[in-house]
């Protein structure tokens, strides 16, 4: 997911300071009939700093990658999301949020690079 073209270095100068989220909807479609509900378990490098956020393996520093929920609630490594499936349209929309992040400011310039692996469980 792309999260902004052309991010300046000063948006991410200081303590606590982040850009813009970008929305992200993961579409489950074609659910068998049979399906109640999806698990999405998300998988990737934890930050050093910031366990709750992803790291950056991109060439700009001081840079995490944080990825939540449209609640606000963190989707760290190893988290976890279910949704129930839609039985009239037998799909069912994953919504999340994702931005870059500063926790300790001072971010150079460079790429943000990340991954992050999703794995799906229906039940």
């Amino acid at each position: 997911m792309d999260l902004g073209q052309n991010i300046m270095a000063a948006t991410l100068s200081d303590a606590g300071s982040a850009t813009e989220w970008k929305p992200i909807a993961i579409e489950i479609i074609s659910c068998p009939a049979t399906t109640s509900s999806a698990t999405m378990i998300l998988n990737g490098t934890p930050d050093a700093t910031e366990s709750a956020m992803y790291s950056n393996a991109g060439t700009a520093t001081g840079v995490q990658i944080e990825l939540q929920n449209t609640a606000g609630a963190a989707l760290g490594n190893a988290s976890t999301m279910i949704q129930d499936i839609n039985a009239a349209t037998q799909s069912t929309t994953f919504n999340m949020q994702a931005r870059a992040y500063s926790s300790k400011g001072k971010a150079t310039p460079g790429t943000i690079v990340g991954a992050v692996q999703l794995t799906f469980v229906y039940q």
